[in-house]
């Protein structure tokens, strides 16, 4: 069944958006980042959210946007974990996640030998 999106949902996405590039702030992941990624990052986002609109059945017993916050940030995540492969920043979820939301443990990084994703 499809869901409508609000107005409010669009705000909530963008909510979400600004915390998690607040977050990228705070830890000072990149001086250039914001300029370089944050419009796509918000793309990302968006569409994350009209995909999880699209396959959300209000039969489930989870709100719409418990089931689809984690999607619209590891829409964000994965986006910046491909741009950054040949970097040797890191990035993990946490860097993304507000302190008190879950992550998975997963820390994804590159070293001189290779890519390196190791799982907790």
């Amino acid at each position: 069944m499809l869901k409508t999106i609000t107005t409010d949902d669009i705000d909530w996405c963008e909510r979400i958006v600004q915390k998690v590039f607040a977050r990228l702030r705070a830890k000072r992941f990149d001086d250039y980042w914001e300029e370089r990624f944050a419009d796509d990052m918000r793309a990302e986002a968006f569409a994350a959210l009209c995909e999880r609109a699209a396959a959300f059945n209000p039969q489930n017993a989870v709100s719409f946007r418990d089931w689809a916050r984690k999607r619209i940030r590891g829409a964000m995540h994965d986006y910046l974990k491909r741009e950054l492969r040949h970097s040797e920043k890191e990035i993990t979820e946490t860097d993304l996640a507000g302190e008190d939301e879950e992550t998975d443990g997963i820390i994804l990084g590159y070293e001189d030998e290779g890519k390196i994703a190791r799982h907790f």
